[in-house]
């Protein structure tokens, strides 16, 4: 009698972890990650390790959703969008100036050199560094910063030849 009520009380558990399961009230994994390494927790190891020792409380630990940081282009955008400009013109732009490729230069034949995803011109070397026009981020703002100044994206040649 002893072996078939543990038998029902293991059964009872299994079942109400499934049912919590497919009601979508549990992730089956949570995913930790670090820079160093991955940790997997399971529930089903968690249920397994209670069947084993049933006295012991397992504590189910939810995944808590985690934001996912926008990519290069929708990070541009928020911020076009957000200095209220047309991210139709600065979408032609860099995909015409450096195909949206943060690494691009191109090497003038005045000597200067465009660099970035936005190919800012090295005559900008007092406002914007080299390491700041490979961080399109940084690249982004001093664009959308210049637009705002000037009026216009015409200091792009894509804008004048493609964009306009």
């Amino acid at each position: 009698m002893q072996k078939l009520k543990s038998k029902l009380t293991k059964f009872s558990i299994i079942l109400f972890a499934l049912t919590i399961i497919s009601l979508g009230t549990i992730k089956m994994f949570e995913e930790v990650e670090t820079q160093t390494k991955k940790t997997k927790t399971s529930i089903v190891y968690g249920i397994l390790n209670f069947l084993e020792q049933p006295t012991s409380l397992v504590t189910f630990k939810r995944a808590e959703a985690k934001e996912a940081e926008p990519t290069m282009k929708e990070w541009v955008r928020m911020e076009v969008e957000k200095a209220g400009l047309d991210w139709e013109e600065v979408d032609c732009i860099v995909q015409n100036e450096s195909g949206w490729s943060n690494w691009n230069n191109n090497w003038n034949t005045n000597g200067t050199i465009d660099s970035g995803i936005f190919m800012i011109n090295s005559v900008h070397k007092g406002t914007i560094s080299l390491e700041d026009r490979y961080d399109y981020k940084k690249a982004t703002t001093w664009a959308i910063a210049k637009r705002l100044h000037d009026g216009n994206w015409s200091a792009w040649v894509a804008y004048n030849n493609k964009c306009k």
